[in-house]
């Protein structure tokens, strides 16, 4: 079993979702793996301090502002019917399962984020001692999701260079779970996508680089690497891509690719689309 598997064990462990039969599997997993434990153990703590940071009644300006806020959220969503697309494209490409596990790192996130920005708006109105309580805890979680991601960083770097393309696939499928992406990773995952010999590991890395398309090396290595692919599938999701992001400058490089002899008709239906829309 991968390890990935029971990370997810434990995180439904935690959570009081486990069923009985996975409950033993993961307690066998556990008595053999010294470094499973601790991994546990680490989620317990996080999980503790979480339960353990206390949230407060909102004021009613603050009750305001977020419905506000939720309000034209709600309007941004009904629209943008292209991101709502392209997110469900992406859902459906997703494991259920591994997106549950890491799901719970970026709740987490968001949750330290959340209250933080609270308790130093509504510092005044609190008592000293325990606003320097809760924002030391807040700290404390801050700290450990950083180290979190720090070493997934350190494990998509390593596992990109694995000559194992289920791997590589892995890889490419942890990055999309970083909130923050450097240019060695971003730099890498272009490598991939226009190297890499499995399909599926490049169809996969086109999804996760379109999630970084608000950085300009993805989006220019993006346009570049449609002159350098050769598989339909993959022509094709760049394509969508370009139409998704709206990339009027990707025009050009679609007018390159529609110019191929051999090119697939079905391609070139879509790389028409394509060009007709961004003109």
């Amino acid at each position: 079993m991968k390890k990935e598997h029971y990370q997810i064990l434990m995180t439904e462990y935690l959570n009081g979702d486990i069923q009985p039969e996975q409950e033993a599997e993961l307690k066998a997993y556990l008595e053999q793996n010294e470094m499973g434990k601790n991994e546990l153990f680490e989620l317990k703590v996080l999980n503790d301090q979480l339960e353990q940071v206390q949230v407060p009644e909102p004021s009613a300006q603050m009750s305001a502002n977020f419905y506000s806020m939720l309000e034209a959220h709600k309007q941004d969503q009904k629209n943008s019917d292209s991101l709502g697309a392209m997110l469900k494209n992406w859902w459906t490409h997703l494991n259920y399962r591994r997106f549950a596990y890491n799901l719970s790192y970026s709740i987490a996130g968001i949750l330290v984020g959340a209250l933080g920005m609270y308790y130093f708006s509504q510092s005044p109105h609190r008592p000293q001692g325990k606003e320097n309580e809760n924002v030391g805890s807040l700290a404390v979680i801050q700290k450990k999701l950083n180290k979190m991601e720090e070493d997934q960083k350190r494990l998509i770097s390593s596992l990109l260079e694995k000559k194992s393309a289920s791997e590589r696939l892995r890889a490419v499928n942890l990055t999309s779970n970083i909130s923050v992406v450097d240019n060695k990773i971003t730099k890498a995952l272009l490598k991939i996508l226009n190297s890499d010999p499995n399909v599926n590991v490049r169809l996969t890395t086109v999804e996760t680089l379109a999630q970084f398309a608000a950085r300009p090396e993805v989006r220019t290595g993006l346009i570049k690497s449609i002159a350098k692919q050769e598989s339909p599938l993959v022509q094709i999701a760049l394509i969508d891509v370009m139409i998704e992001l709206q990339e009027k400058s990707s025009v050009k490089a679609l007018k390159n690719l529609l110019k191929k002899q051999d090119l697939n008709e079905a391609v070139k239906g879509k790389v028409e689309q394509g060009i007709q829309v961004l003109l």
